[in-house]
C-alpha cells in the first residue's frame, strides 16, 4: 500500500484589508457616537442631587459683600436676608453656565426695586475675587455679591456644583431649589410668589 500524500499545510486566514474611505469614516462615526453616549451618560450621573433643604429653615451664615474696591472692613450681611423673600444664587465667573445665566440675575435685580422692593436678589461666589470684580466692571452688572472664600456657605447649603439657585421666604424657609441656569419668567414667578 502506498502511503497518502499529506495534505498541504493550511493557509492562515487573510487579515482584514486596512480601512479607507467610507468604511473608515463610518468606523470614526460609529466611535464617536458612542464616545458622546458615554460622556452624556457620564454628565446625567454628575448632576448634583437636591440639597433636601425645600420646606426647611435655610442655613444661616455672614458673608462680607464683595465692593468695587477692596476695603479694610467689608459690610458682613447676613445669610439668609431677614425679612424679605429673596433668591439666593451661587455662582462663579469661571463657569460657563453661571455666565449665560447672569443676564437673567442681573434683570431680577433690576425687577427687585432696590431695598424697598418685593423681593431681593442675593448671589454668593467662592471664586478669586479679581475674576468677580473683572467679570461685574466688564459686564455692567450691579448684582449683589457675597463673598464665601473658604466656602463655609456652599457646604451649609449642599452645593457641590454651581449654578445652584434657591428661593427662601422672609421667614427663612428655603420654598425652592434649582440646579442649572434658570429662565427669568420662571425666577421672577417664584419671587413674586406666582
Amino acid at each position: 500500500m502506498s502511503p497518502t500524500p499529506a495534505s498541504p499545510p493550511a493557509r492562515p486566514a487573510a487579515a482584514p484589508p486596512p480601512p479607507t474611505g467610507r468604511r473608515s469614516a463610518a468606523i470614526v462615526a460609529v466611535g464617536l457616537a458612542l464616545a458622546l453616549a458615554f460622556a452624556a451618560i457620564g454628565l446625567r450621573q454628575q448632576t448634583p442631587a437636591p440639597s433636601g433643604l425645600e420646606g426647611q429653615q435655610a442655613p444661616r451664615g455672614v458673608l462680607p459683600v464683595l465692593t468695587a474696591t477692596p476695603q479694610p472692613k467689608p459690610t458682613r450681611v447676613p445669610v439668609p436676608m431677614p425679612g424679605k423673600r429673596h433668591l439666593l444664587h451661587f455662582w462663579g465667573p469661571n463657569c460657563a453656565p453661571c455666565v449665560e445665566e447672569a443676564p437673567v440675575i442681573q434683570r431680577l435685580h433690576r425687577a427687585a426695586g432696590g431695598p424697598t422692593g418685593a423681593f431681593a436678589v442675593v448671589t454668593v461666589s467662592a471664586e478669586d475675587v479679581p475674576d468677580i470684580r473683572g467679570f461685574m466692571r466688564d459686564k455692567g452688572y450691579d448684582f449683589p455679591v457675597l463673598l464665601d472664600a473658604n466656602g463655609f456657605v456652599h457646604g451649609q447649603f449642599r452645593v457641590s456644583a454651581i449654578p445652584a439657585t434657591f428661593v427662601v421666604d422672609a421667614k427663612g424657609v428655603v420654598v425652592r431649589e434649582l440646579r442649572g441656569p434658570q429662565g427669568y419668567d420662571e425666577l421672577h414667578g417664584l419671587l413674586v410668589g406666582r
